[in-house]
């Protein structure tokens, strides 16, 4: 996948290292980076499952555009 592209990703929300990160079904793990409002979206989306939406812009990070709680 190249980078600037836009994905959207469901997965399970947690805490990192650095900041949130996003468990994929397959065993994959995506850095979450984003804003002060955002990562309060997230704080209340801990261990539940989203959909997240943005432009990747590491090997396996991605700048949050938005999240949708699904469960």
């Amino acid at each position: 996948m190249p980078l600037g592209t836009i994905h959207q990703i469901s997965g399970t929300v947690a805490c990192g290292p650095w900041g949130y990160v996003l468990h994929v079904g397959n065993g994959g793990v995506w850095e979450l980076d984003c804003g002060l409002f955002t990562r309060l979206r997230l704080r209340a989306a801990r261990a539940r499952v989203v959909r997240v939406e943005g432009e990747r812009v590491g090997f396996n990070a991605l700048a949050v555009r938005r999240v949708v709680v699904l469960g």
